[in-house]
């Protein structure tokens, strides 16, 4: 064999490896770089989720201020806000009930409409001891109030 064919040889091996491995390099980096964005795909979505739910879950908590304020202020006579439940009241918390719920997840679907039918028909009402004219009874009542609101509010913190 001579020099020049040697040369040749030599010159067709080096081209050989410097396209082989400039395919191995555009595999590696598209391989690496899909992987990149399907994570940076995934990562939006996640932070689109988040932020839907967010933004029902504060549309949930505020339909329950004006209640909240009512209660811990007594500001309107007490029989009129839940003698007779105001059914404003009533429609907008069950329409922001049934929106919200949709972005629950299913895991906690059920404890969430727990606590949505015991704020709704509270059973502790009927074991308060003390007669509906009696000032403890109202504060028994705020307590219970509150607190299946609070039960219900614990679905609608603000995901982080």
């Amino acid at each position: 064999m001579s020099t020049e064919s040697i040369a040749i040889i030599g010159a067709i091996n080096t081209v050989t490896a410097a396209f082989g491995g400039a395919a191995l390099g555009a595999w590696f980096a598209h391989k690496t770089g899909m992987k990149l964005v399907q994570k940076t795909h995934k990562n939006a979505l996640d932070l689109l989720k988040r932020q839907e739910f967010n933004k029902a879950a504060a549309a949930f908590r505020s339909t329950f201020v004006d209640e909240i304020f009512h209660i811990q202020r007594n500001v309107e006579p007490f029989f009129e806000r839940f003698g007779g439940r105001r059914e404003d009241i009533e429609i907008a918390n069950e329409k922001a009930k049934i929106i919200f719920e949709t972005f629950l997840p299913r895991d906690k679907l059920a404890g969430f409409n727990a606590a949505w039918e015991q704020y709704k028909n509270p059973k502790e009402e009927s074991e308060i001891k003390e007669s509906p004219l009696d000032t403890e009874y109202y504060k028994e009542l705020v307590k219970i109030r509150l607190s299946h609101i609070n039960d219900l509010l614990e679905y609608a913190k603000p995901k982080l």
